[in-house]
């Protein structure tokens, strides 16, 4: 596994938890408003690409528990084995994915801490989203993966230009159905030269939040 960056410190990406986030190197999904296109490619150029033991001699001495992202984490050759691998060295470990591999997502469930995945929006429209095809059946099973297991999660829609309440509504839908525990709204931030066009404020979502059928936050 390539890491080709640490966040020593975060606040943000384990609700309630003071985490290191290792960012891996590489992403199976091509999407256009990604804030970490860099890391799309699986091959890291020029930058520095750490092993996860390089890696983890860059967080701080008292953390407990490592963020696993990218990229797509499950994406990249020997997950299974670091993830064992951080537990047993004593880390709670949780993974940000877009959820496209839940035959690996299946082999670690029980020993993972938290997970979170990225909706990118109802599941016909993965193959346009991603510009992958196949993908929609697996994202429903790594949903179901989750929460019929109980792990803590979160699933989480950044709501691009386009996207609208009817839409959010039938992911809420569905997750609700599902008995998910958290569902988060993410507003847009601008990308290179996608601008806002056509995009819902935070204000906008904060409302529509309210009337979705699962319990929403917006970010």
């Amino acid at each position: 596994m390539k890491i080709a960056g640490v966040e020593r410190v975060s606040t943000s990406d384990w609700p309630g938890q003071v985490a290191s986030v290792f960012f891996a190197v590489g992403c199976n999904f091509d999407c256009w408003w990604c804030f970490n296109r860099n890391l799309i490619s699986f091959d890291p150029g020029e930058r520095t690409a750490y092993s996860i033991e390089e890696a983890l001699t860059l967080a701080p001495k008292y953390i407990e528990h490592i963020i696993l992202t990218g990229g797509e984490i499950f994406a990249q050759e020997g997950v299974i084995e670091t993830i064992h691998w951080l537990k047993k060295k004593g880390f709670k470990v949780g993974c940000h994915t877009n959820g496209s591999f839940p035959e690996l997502l299946e082999k670690v469930i029980y020993s993972l801490d938290y997970v979170a995945i990225d909706i990118k929006g109802v599941l016909n429209k993965y193959p346009m989203r991603t510009g992958v095809s196949g993908m929609s059946d697996k994202v429903f099973d790594s949903i179901v993966l989750i929460t019929d297991n109980g792990l803590p999660h979160e699933f989480r829609t950044t709501v691009i230009p386009g996207m609208q309440k009817q839409e959010l509504y039938k992911i809420a839908k569905l997750l609700s159905q599902l008995n998910a525990q958290a569902y988060y709204l993410q507003t847009y931030k601008e990308v290179r030269d996608k601008p806002k066009n056509d995009c819902l404020s935070t204000e906008e979502l904060q409302e529509i939040a309210k009337d979705l059928p699962i319990e929403t936050k917006v970010r």
